[in-house]
């Protein structure tokens, strides 16, 4: 041990040994614990140092001097001890005694710092970790996690990682987190520690073991060996429950300064969510939010780590761990119930977590089945097991299949009082059947114990997680073997009927997915489910009975695809059979006395069904398989018919069985149930049979062949009459249309049945008799019906002689044609249009009337038909008066239907033109749907015998019609009807018969019999000129039909023809060329009149212009068609007349034709959809809707065309075409289009500069609806820019940041439009939030930009509260504004952006930054850029440091703007940035702003330097305690400004700021300045004396008067501060100089305080002054006395006479000379003593010659000399004089006065030579005889009388208790003979007469002892 490193006295070659008993000695003498511990402080390391010596005498001595070390600091625990040199010696040594002793007192003395410093050593205590003893490092990370709560990290991430820097020992950090992970683990209670060991502390600390004494309780989570770490030992003390909750929270502060790698603190954040502390699970719960979405949930150490807490390490070793065989002391215990659910949670995040077989197992039989878990636990386990089945690769989930489902059947069948339990047990069933079909599809048992479990579960909650595990589990079971679908269905059927509706559906659904669409007996169980109660149940097996369930999306696609059905044979044969069973069981369903073998509903369902199944086998293609109810006879009947044709003679007896079959199962269902559906299946297998058919048999039913023998023939005969009449019965039904079906019905049975005239002449009376009765309306109605049908056939057979009871048949539906009753007069026409369609009438023609006759022909009617002499033309004016009149509509279209008919029966029909003229007429009925059949029956007219209506409609097709020629009769009208068409109706005057013409000129068009004439290609032109002419009307029906018709035309040209028509419609469309065949009235489609059928706003016109654009800009005019029929489709063509033009077949071909043209079509289209106008955007969506079945996948395709059209558009000189773009944009951005990547993101980033710079003008266009567009598109591109400049975008992301923002920051953020700006701003925010560092590139540009846009989002408000403002006004809202700069979104912005600014961000924003401050900005802009400064300088203050010195520059000149808000911001920016600028930019900014201060004349230069310095001090205090002898002297001055309260007291209080003054003030500034950065005003003087009277003395020279008064201000109060040796010689020969120097000249303001600082100097110093200087100062003083200036005088005066009296020169003679007129004159004038009157006699005497003669009445006073014989000459005028005041002054001179006479005697007093004695009453003298001095005559002066009537003063206290005073000393210069005691009398009666005297008084007392005095003898006073 060296000397020195023990005494510095002792000799230096002492030994080692005498070196440590020399130390030992120290500790011995060493008494107190100050003592002590500096020792220890000093010799500690050392002796530590020397265990290890070699000398064994030695090592001895130190365990000795250890062992006396470690006694004494256990007993005084204040000692503290040098832990930072023990770290370095534990780190350093290499010998293990030395390592193994130093931590001992390491762990013993780190407890005893205070926390600061503990705090500040964990990083070194971290580092000594590396490679030291397990036990050391545990011991010593105990240690380390007591500072964690403790530890202030630093705002800057790269120094945080710098403190500990634990990237640079992983092992040790590893270790660490181990340990935080136990302390995190740790519960909070009292953890037992090892036993104490008996062992001496001093010993070297062993490995470790384990007590035998002592059984530890292991904490769930926790291994032995880990309690036994965190539990204290001998020298620790354990921790409470307070320090372990603080200890957690601290290890959490460390985790979220991001000091450790994220993946290794994951674990510990889980852990510590589930902390039973809100304080610990908070905060962690918090940060694992917070890093989600960027942790690495996939890590497999993650995964495992979680599995070893949840199940413990024992259980989670591998087979070569568990041969290893560790120690079961180190491994962890599963951890508690709360941990466990936490950690699940986070298990779901994770996929390959669900791979880790058997971990995966063992964790869900512990949550499903443990005994301490509990329901949450469970519930979350099979989420996990949800998790394993929805997530895990197949090919692992394999094995861990069979135990899972064994997992889920035993939570299924037990926790009956966990309904979600159950649940989530079957559904995970469910998914893992899906996932491992084979595991269920061969164990059946699963599927019916969980049918049965659905059917008798009372909790319908569990029901539903029993229903969608069924479901889930149905695609196993459609893979289910041939050998067990027997049983599978058995189970279906079982549970079909079951009673809970839930139930039915999951076996309905099964029924459907198991089994294919043709499988019978599925089919059938969902027949009888598909009249469920239930709706749902009901609809499910319809869906699937037509394999809606297992249509693919090509078959969606493929409107022909059909659905394979079952056969009809064997369908029905099944159902046949079924029938007949539950006929015969209980299942039959009984109505009255009738059974059915199903119910009514089912029945129905079933008979539809089989018709369906009929139609497929007949190979209908097209048919709607979903309408059950039969639609289009023309198209199903005959196919149906011609199929059974076929069938019949194929196989003739098993075609007759099953249509018997058919038929026997709906006569069975109609006759209880007379359904209209089921009378129609009835009457169309009847109707479609052929002729030859034995209708008896099909009567009869179906009966096997045994069953027709033992039936006999009167029994069978029986049964055929009461079917007869059954069926006759239904023609008689109370519905309508049973009674039609039934009629037809009957009719045809009859027709078909063998009977002879006679027989027929009988039915026809009989049916006759019904039709023409009253009686009944049902059978009225039904006769008549039956009549139509029987007749028409029956005539036609009798063509030679018709028999009479027909020709009454004929007069009876004739005459109820006429009847009142509108339901007969319709069947009598129907029934006539049934006859006149098949024969002629047996009637003769007759003579239509004229026009004038018709009146009289209608009064005759009713006479002719009673007469039965009526004929033909009779029958026509019947007819047509139903048309005319104002019959009900269904009349008129029966009338009309049999007037069509009339010439299709009877081809000699010569009323032929007159009808076509009669129906003509009827155009102008306004009834769109009456013209529709007018036309049929015109087109029926003018065809006659050729037309379709005569043929039979069971079973004819409509290619049955050969096609017309001219030659085919020689009365074609279809010529001329076309011609009477075009050239009256089309352009007639009346709306409604235009809509007519042209409902006529489509269907004639559309009709195959009249497109096949020759003569039909001559009227194409006029036709499409027509329907041209039509486009114009405002009618939308007319329009939809003009523009179909002229698709209908193009389609029938030639290819010559279609050229012409084609060149033709663009013409007339584009340049409104029409065509010469129209009406004058509409020449011009296009002149904009409103009389030529458009809409007012022109929407209809330009609709029409819009497609012709469309199709010509494709270079194909021909597709104009095409457009304009996919354009509209009215509601008409969706009713039963207009669905027979096949229009919906016409848009499909359209829409194929238009395919190849889509890359041109599809971006204008697109946009069209959204055009203002309602009639474009219509058509144009009707075309889209066509081509786009898949609007997303199509616009994806063409998302490039569409975007740059839309990019085109958007600026488009049309409002419209600008508004629709604008719309299409917010569509065509929506749903996040381009943020997942790839090609589409690279369009829509690319795309959306353009869309942004567009959409943000038009948001300012001229037109309101335009603007409104805008910014409903501008949402849209604010949420997809959002999106796509997240941080987790990546170089997506970073692409969209680089080319959006810009255009953000330059077009929006400089737009004068608010809503612009505002939008463009709200978005910058919000992706400033999102972008992270992607956002690098852009920062210079966007804080540039956002600091520009501050000043402009200011409320016009403040600059109108700014303009009417005063200036203090204007500085108020300055300051706001600043303030609010600072909390403004674009600020928090800015804020934001620059937390990821570099170097490369720095060079290109400072430059621009700079520049700002210089430029004419508003307040809010420039507290921006000062914020931006301040932001940068915390955030990046190393880049910084070469930017400074111009950013200083700025901000420099910045200081001297007008405004106060902008000095006070540019200081704030220069106080942070000279914290990083260079010493030499520091020093210039400071000469700067002195320099302004010294020689600036205006305030705001002033201020600035005092804000800017003031800045300094507060954000850089070492910038300016290094620069301290610049700005203190500076901040001296500045204390001294004039304040702005003239009343304000400046001499003494000169460093006491007012309350009121401003903070803002520079006086306020400097004084804050000077109070802060000075240890005392007189220290920090003393220390800058020289300083600062160099600076004052320059401020004095200065030329401004201002500068000058506060420079002596400043000079004043320094040498104020001056005492007897406080300043050395040289500097206050200086100061006084300069302050002689500075009275010399004139006067100015202020510069009274020079006198008073030369007059502090005089007094304060006097010892030190020499006499030349004291005569120069009374010289000067002398001097300035004699100025003018009242004020400056009257300081001249005071300064003197303290001056005077503080060095006791006799110079009051001189004094005298100029005082003695202020004195005499103001007392001349006085002549009372009142202060009231005196002063309304004295009003022109001012404030400041009061004060003048009060400061001449005190230098009288303080200046009276001690020389007596000065004395003797001036005594008593000066008496006088004071006297004259005291008597007639005011009560302020009066004081004075006394106060001065009161200074007089004591003068007087100390320079008499006299002593008294006051106890002995006894004179003598000090300095020789009394005689040699006079004795004064005070009662010549008159003082005495002063002072009596003073003591007698009742107003004023102060003036009594003065004159009292003063009376004292006069008994005391009386005493001393100095005064006679002439008046004393009077005295004393003053006294006791006095206000003093009485007894309240406290000076009674004073008052009594002085009257005492002065009358000793006297015991009565």
């Amino acid at each position: 041990m060296e000397s020195t490193s023990v005494d510095k006295n002792q000799p230096a070659k002492m030994s080692e040994n005498e070196q440590v008993e020399l130390v030992f000695l120290k500790f011995g003498l060493a008494q107190s614990d100050l003592e002590f511990e500096a020792l220890v402080e000093r010799f500690l390391p050392t002796i530590l140092g020397k265990v290890s010596s070699a000398d064994e005498n030695i090592r001895i001595k130190v365990m000795q001097l250890l062992n006396h070390i470690s006694n004494r600091l256990k007993s005084r625990s204040d000692v503290k001890l040098p832990i930072d040199k023990l770290l370095q010696l534990y780190k350093e040594s290499k010998s293990s005694f030395i390592v193994n002793f130093t931590i001992i007192y390491i762990k013993l003395g780190f407890p005893r710092l205070p926390v600061a410093e503990q705090a500040k050593l964990a990083p070194q205590l971290f580092a000594v970790l590396e490679d030291k003893p397990k036990i050391h490092q545990d011991a010593l990370i105990r240690l380390l996690i007591t500072t964690f709560p403790h530890i202030k990290l630093p705002d800057v991430p790269e120094k945080r990682k710098e403190l500990f820097q634990f990237e640079k020992s992983p092992t040790t950090t590893k270790k660490l987190l181990e340990f935080c992970l136990d302390v995190i683990l740790m519960p909070y209670s009292v953890i037992a520690a090892p036993e104490p060991s008996s062992r001496p502390s001093t010993a070297p600390v062993q490995g470790e073991r384990s007590s035998p004494s002592t059984t530890t309780i292991v904490p769930p989570g926790l291994s032995l060996n880990a309690v036994k770490r965190l539990a204290s030992d001998s020298s620790d003390s354990s921790w409470s429950i307070a320090q372990i909750e603080q200890f957690k929270v601290g290890i959490l502060n460390l985790i979220g300064g991001d000091v450790f790698p994220e993946s290794d603190i994951i674990i510990l954040l889980i852990i510590a969510s589930s902390d039973t502390r809100h304080t610990v699970s908070n905060p962690a719960d918090l940060e694992l939010k917070k890093r989600q979405r960027s942790l690495d949930w996939e890590d497999s150490s993650l995964n495992s780590m979680l599995y070893r807490l949840y199940l413990g390490e024992a259980q989670t070793l591998t087979a070569a761990q568990r041969r290893q065989k560790p120690n079961p002391a180190s491994l962890r215990k599963p951890v508690e119930l709360r941990i466990k659910l936490k950690i699940i949670q986070n298990l779901l995040r994770s996929q390959t977590s669900t791979e880790r077989f058997p971990l995966t197992i063992q964790l869900t039989y512990d949550a499903l089945f443990a005994k301490n878990t509990n329901a949450r636990l469970r519930v979350l386990g099979l989420e996990y097991v949800h998790h394993i089945c929805e997530k895990c690769e197949l090919s692992k989930l394999l094995p861990q299949a069979p135990l899972l489902l064994n997992a889920m059947l035993k939570t299924t069948q037990g926790f009956e009082n966990e309904p979600r339990t159950q649940g989530l047990g079957y559904t995970a069933m469910g998914k893992l059947a899906r996932r491992v079909p084979d595991l269920f599809s061969t164990n059946l048992k699963l599927v019916q114990d969980a049918f049965q479990a659905l059917s008798k579960e009372p909790s319908q909650e569990l029901k539903l997680y029993i229903q969608e595990s069924l479901a889930m589990m149905s695609q196993a079971y459609s893979k289910v073997s041939e050998d067990h679908l027997p049983l599978v269905e058995a189970v279906i059927a079982k549970y079909i009927t079951d009673p809970d509706h839930l139930c039915r559906l999951s076996s309905v659904r099964y029924a459907g997915i198991i089994f294919s669409t043709d499988h019978v007996s599925s089919r059938y169980l969902l027949l009888l489910a598909a009249s469920d109660v239930k709706e749902d149940v009901a609809s499910e097996a319809k869906k699937l009975l037509y394999g809606s369930e297992t249509s693919t999306e090509t078959d969606k696609d493929d409107k022909k695809q059909n659905v394979k059905l079952p056969k009809f044979s064997e369908m029905l044969n099944f159902v046949y059979e079924k029938a007949q069973k539950r006929l015969k069981s209980s299942e039959r369903f009984i109505i009255g006395i009738q059974h059915i073998a199903f119910p009514p509903s089912t029945f129905l369902v079933l008979l539809q069904y089989l018709r369906k199944c009929l139609l497929n086998d007949a190979s209908i293609i097209g048919v709607n398989i979903k309408n059950l109810i039969p639609g289009d006879l023309s198209t199903e009947a005959p196919v149906i018919s011609e199929y059974i044709e076929n069938e019949l003679k194929s196989n003739e007896q098993a075609m007759t069985n099953l249509i018997s079959k058919y038929v026997e199962l709906a006569m069975q269902f109609v006759k209880p149930v007379t359904d209209p559906n089921a009378v129609y299946i009835l009457l169309e297998m009847f109707a479609i049979c052929p002729d030859d058919f034995p209708v008896k048999s099909l009567l009869l039913g179906y009966r096997d062949s045994n069953e027709t023998e033992s039936y006999k023939k009167d029994e069978e005969e029986k049964l055929f009459n009461n079917r007869i009449e059954w069926l006759k019965n239904l023609s008689h039904h109370t519905r309508e249309s049973i009674r039609e079906y039934g009629a037809e019905l009957y009719s045809i049975i009859l027709r078909r049945l063998p009977v002879d005239e006679t027989k027929q002449e009988n039915l026809l009376t009989e049916i006759l008799s019904h039709a023409d009765s009253d009686k009944n309306f049902e059978k009225k109605h039904g006769s008549l019906l039956t009549l139509g049908y029987l007749l028409g056939e029956w005539i036609d057979n009798n063509d030679d002689m018709v028999p009479q009871v027909m020709k009454d048949a004929l007069f009876c539906l004739a005459k109820n044609a006429t009847s009142r009753d509108v339901a007969i007069a319709s069947a009598a026409c129907f029934s006539l249009s049934e006859i006149v369609r098949k024969t002629s009438l047996p009637i003769t023609d007759g003579e239509v009337s004229s026009e004038e006759n018709n009146e009289k022909d209608k009064d005759d009617e009713e006479q002719l038909i009673v007469s039965k002499d009526f004929t033909k033309s009779n029958l026509l004016t019947i007819l047509l008066s139903h048309i005319k009149a104002s019959s009900a509509h269904k009349l008129r279209e029966r009338s009309v239907i049999t007037l069509g008919c009339i010439p299709v029966g009877d081809p000699e029909f010569i009323h032929k033109e007159y009808l076509l003229n009669a129906l003509l007429k009827s155009s102008e009925i306004k009834e769109a749907d009456l013209h529709f059949t007018v036309a049929r029956s015109l087109c029926d007219v003018a065809l006659g015998s050729k037309s379709s209506a005569g043929k039979n409609h069971w079973k004819m097709k409509k290619d049955d019609n050969s096609a017309m020629d001219s030659s085919d009769t020689n009365d074609d009208k279809i010529p001329w009807l076309l011609n009477k068409i075009l050239e009256e109706y089309v352009c007639h005057r009346i709306p409604a018969v235009r809509q007519a013409a042209s409902i006529w000129l489509l269907t004639m068009l559309k009709t195959d019999e009249i497109t096949s004439h020759s003569e039909i290609q001559q009227f194409l032109p006029k036709s499409q000129n027509a329907f041209m002419s039509l486009l114009t009307e405002s009618d939308d029906l007319i329009q939809d039909i003009a523009s179909k018709g002229l698709g209908v035309v193009y389609e029938l040209g030639t290819e010559d023809q279609k050229k012409q028509l084609v060149d033709a419609l663009v013409g007339s469309l584009m340049e409104g060329n029409a065509s010469k065949t129209i009406k004058p009235n509409q020449d011009n489609l296009f002149q904009g009149a409103k009389g030529i059928g458009k809409a007012p706003d022109g929407s209809k016109l330009s609709t029409y212009k819009e497609i012709c654009s469309l199709a010509s800009d494709l270079n194909q005019p021909d597709l104009v068609y095409k457009f304009l029929h996919l354009a509209k489709h009215h509601a008409l063509w969706n009713s039963k007349k207009g669905a027979a033009f096949g229009f919906s077949n016409i848009a499909s071909l359209a829409s194929e034709q238009l395919a190849p043209h889509l890359p041109r079509i599809v971006p204008r289209l697109y946009r069209y959809t959204f055009d203002p106008q309602p009639g474009v955007r219509s058509a144009m969506t009707s075309i889209w809707n066509a081509l786009a079945p898949d609007p997303k996948k199509l616009v994806d395709k063409y998302l490039q065309a569409i975007t740059d059209d839309l990019k085109k558009n958007l600026s488009s000189s049309i409002w419209r075409t600008r508004q629709a773009s604008c719309l299409a944009v917010s569509d065509l951005l929506r749903g996040g289009r381009g943020i997942k990547g790839g090609e589409e993101s690279d369009i829509i980033i690319s795309a959306l500069p353009e869309l942004w710079t567009a959409t943000l003008r038009v948001m300012d266009d001229i037109k309101e609806t335009v603007r409104d567009a805008a910014t409903v598109a501008s949402k849209s591109l604010n949420k997809i820019t959002i999106k796509l400049c997240e941080h987790d975008q990546g170089k997506l992301g970073e692409k969209a940041v680089e080319q959006i923002l810009p255009v953000l920051l330059k077009e929006g953020l400089s737009s004068r439009v608010k809503e612009v700006k505002t939008l463009s701003l709200n978005t910058l925010v919000e992706v400033s939030k999102k972008s992270g560092k992607l956002i690098k590139s852009c920062i210079p540009q966007m804080v540039i930009a956002l600091l520009e846009a501050l000043s402009e989002f200011e409320p016009a408000m403040l600059n109108y509260l700014a303009v009417r403002s005063d200036q203090d006004g204007r500085q108020m809202l300055d300051l706001a504004r600043a303030e609010a700069a600072k909390s403004s979104p674009m600020v928090e912005t800015i804020d934001r952006v620059l937390q990821y600014a570099d170097t490369e961000t720095l060079k290109q924003l400072l430059p621009s930054l700079t520049d700002i401050t210089k430029k004419n900005y508003g307040v809010m802009t420039k507290a921006g850029c000062s914020h931006v400064i301040i932001s940068l300088v915390n955030h990046c203050p190393g880049e910084l440091t070469q930017f400074a010195s111009t950013i200083l520059n700025a901000f420099v000149s910045g200081l001297g703007d007008n405004s106060l808000a902008v000095r006070k911001c540019n200081s704030e920016a220069i106080g942070h940035v000279v914290k990083v600028a260079k010493d030499g930019s520091v020093t210039k900014v400071l000469n700067k702003l002195k320099e302004w201060y010294l020689e600036k004349e205006d305030d705001i230069h002033r201020h600035a330097s005092a804000s800017a310095c003031h800045a300094i001090g507060k954000h850089s205090p070492d910038v300016l305690r290094a620069h301290a002898s610049v700005v203190l002297p500076l901040a001296f001055l500045g204390m001294h400004e004039m304040s702005a309260d003239k009343n304000a007291k400046t001499d003494e209080n000169a460093m006491e700021v007012s309350r009121k003054e401003d903070k803002n003030s520079s006086k306020y500034l400097w004084n804050d300045l000077w109070t802060e950065f000075t240890p005392g005003t007189a220290s920090a003087i003393k220390l800058y004396i020289d300083e600062l009277i160099t600076f004052t003395s320059i401020a004095l020279q200065s030329s401004q008067w201002k500068m000058k008064a506060q420079a002596a201000a400043a000079m004043a109060f320094l040498a104020r501060q001056q005492k007897e040796g406080t300043i050395v010689g040289v500097l206050l020969h200086k100061l006084v100089e300069i302050l002689l120097h500075g009275l010399q000249g004139r006067t100015w303001d202020g510069k009274e305080k020079l006198l008073t600082a030369l007059c502090a100097v005089a007094v304060h110093c006097k010892s030190q002054l020499s006499v030349e200087e004291v005569s120069s100062i009374l010289t000067i003083f002398f001097k300035e006395c004699r100025r003018d200036k009242l004020t400056y005088k009257t300081e001249s005066i005071h300064c003197l006479g303290a001056v005077l009296e503080a060095h006791r020169i006799d110079k009051f003679s001189l004094l005298w000379d100029i005082i003695s007129p202020v004195l005499k004159k103001a007392s001349g004038s006085d002549s009372d003593t009142d202060d009231d009157e005196l002063g309304k006699n004295k009003k022109n005497i001012s404030g400041v010659k009061l004060v003048l003669l009060e400061n001449c009445i005190e230098a009288c006073g303080r200046a009276w000399p001690h020389v007596v014989k000065t004395q003797d000459n001036h005594f008593s005028e000066v008496g006088k004089v004071l006297t004259e005041h005291i008597t007639h002054s005011t009560w302020n001179i009066q004081l004075a006065a006394l106060r001065a006479t009161k200074l007089i005697f004591r003068t007087l007093f100390e320079s008499r030579k006299t002593t008294y004695n006051m106890e002995t009453n006894e004179t003598g003298m000090k300095n020789g005889n009394s005689k040699e001095l006079k004795v004064l005559d005070l009662e010549g002066t008159g003082l005495l009388d002063g002072i009596c009537l003073s003591l007698g003063n009742a107003k004023y206290s102060r003036i009594r208790e003065e004159a009292l005073s003063l009376s004292q000393l006069l008994h005391q210069l009386i005493a001393a003979n100095v005064f006679n005691s002439v008046g004393i009398d009077k005295l004393i009666h003053a006294l006791t007469h006095s206000p003093l005297a009485d007894k309240r008084s406290n000076k009674k007392t004073n008052v009594d002892e002085l009257v005492k005095k002065f009358r000793p003898d006297d015991v009565s006073a």
